[in-house]
């Protein structure tokens, strides 16, 4: 470690926190200086890096995905939420892709990537924002007690 990243005086470590993880001396993201064994914790989490400057590829503040065809945690899907109701091997070039049976795409239908899982692998999903009470069944006492 560096002297910047280690003052012996107050026995605190600086590290670049890259997301909002509250820590004893505030929420991050940014630089914060801490004790050694939850700066430890933090980096051992990949929460932080040692040091004051942010991690290669930060530069955005984290807002973006790190690689850009991945969706981030907790993303939009669009209008066309399918799940895929059979494992399947795809093939995109010399790489096979495994795709686990419940797993949820956002395809559109009629599109290329519909063909590419295979029209009868993929069920719409259905939202609970779907679902109003008029369509919901009803069960009445007299179906209840047969």
């Amino acid at each position: 470690m560096d002297a910047e990243t280690y003052a012996p005086d107050d026995g605190l470590v600086t590290v670049y926190l890259t997301n909002a993880t509250r820590t004893s001396a505030g929420p991050g993201p940014g630089v914060k200086r801490l004790p050694p064994d939850e700066a430890g914790r933090l980096t051992r989490a990949r929460h932080a890096v040692y040091g004051s400057t942010a991690p290669r590829g930060f530069e955005d503040g984290g807002a973006l995905p790190a690689q850009p065809n991945m969706m981030p945690q907790g993303a939009d899907m669009s209008q066309y939420p399918r799940r895929v109701l059979s494992d399947l091997t795809l093939m995109q070039g010399s790489w096979p892709w495994f795709v686990r049976r419940g797993t949820v795409v956002d395809v559109v239908p009629g599109s290329a990537l519909e063909s590419w899982y295979g029209a009868s692998n993929l069920s719409p999903v259905i939202t609970g924002n779907a679902i109003s009470d008029a369509a919901a069944p009803r069960l009445s006492k007299e179906a209840l007690a047969n």
